[in-house]
């Protein structure tokens, strides 16, 4: 990860990929050949930030700008109550109830199948 000066983070892959579209600038060297060198400088970079910084400034400011919904500092006190009771019945002929029931119980009530082991020759 690259840390700029307002401490958001920006991964390495996204400035690699923003870089392959910056401009390359051929070296003096080389101006008539094929070989072109992309200039890494920490100029280039630093805009690079800084381009990423508006794009996600603009792309965050309608939601930052939403005055409907209230943002929460923390979950509601009651976040983690049972759930009611026809939702209960509903949910207990679930796939997803079955499997948890099962790994609440632990290794107790496994079955001896799952304690086998197989050879496979083939």
């Amino acid at each position: 990860l690259v840390r700029d000066a307002s401490a958001r983070f920006v991964t390495i892959r996204t400035v690699l990929h923003l870089i392959a579209w910056l401009p390359i600038q051929l070296s003096s060297e080389r101006r008539g050949s094929t070989a072109r060198e992309v200039d890494f400088s920490d100029t280039a970079i630093q805009d690079l930030v800084i381009s990423e910084q508006d794009r996600r400034r603009k792309r965050f400011q309608a939601h930052n700008n939403n005055t409907v919904w209230k943002k929460r500092a923390q979950p509601p006190p009651d976040w983690n109550k049972p759930l009611p009771e026809w939702m209960e019945m509903k949910y207990k002929d679930t796939y997803l109830y079955h499997k948890s029931k099962e790994l609440k119980s632990g290794e107790n009530n496994k079955s001896p199948q799952a304690n086998r082991t197989l050879c496979v020759i083939s």
